[in-house]
């Protein structure tokens, strides 16, 4: 499993945690790699993961547009925070084909409005107006919580 953290309009996510001795004593041991829009970070499992995170708390709450936990390595199925943690916490594994709850996040080449998100559709109208009017850099398939997906609580619509 691997962390995703996708930084806020106009941070440098990557200097940032390298130039603060707080952030580098949590992230020195971790391989990560510098994507523009954010940082990943390989670790072994979700716990790891998830400590980690905890870890940089205070970078998230403050520099961190989102923070993602990829579900397989090789593959760009990322899970909400609030989905891993319960399904650590169940001791369960719902991150398969079947999993009703899915977003994309798309991130595209605009300075301004470097974050364009969606709910997964299969028109995906919203998105392809966004896709024409600004490059793509990245997309990425998000599993959540039902709760979160009712509520959209961790994506902006369009």
């Amino acid at each position: 499993m691997d962390l995703l953290l996708l930084a806020k309009p106009g941070v440098h996510l990557y200097s940032l945690l390298h130039n603060s001795d707080t952030a580098w004593q949590a992230i020195r041991f971790y391989d990560h790699v510098n994507l523009g829009y954010g940082v990943l970070f390989s670790v072994s499992g979700s716990v790891s993961a998830l400590a980690l995170a905890s870890d940089l708390r205070y970078y998230i709450r403050r520099y961190v547009a989102y923070h993602l936990f990829r579900t397989e390595h090789g593959r760009q199925i990322y899970a909400t925070p609030a989905l891993v943690t319960s399904r650590y916490l169940d001791h369960t594994n719902p991150f398969n084909e079947v999993w009703d709850h899915r977003l994309i996040l798309t991130i595209t080449e605009s300075a301004d409005q470097p974050f364009i998100c969606a709910r997964y559709d299969e028109e995906k109208t919203a998105s392809d107006k966004k896709e024409l009017e600004y490059g793509i850099q990245a997309e990425y398939e998000i599993l959540s919580t039902q709760k979160e997906w009712e509520e959209t609580v961790i994506i902006t619509k369009i």
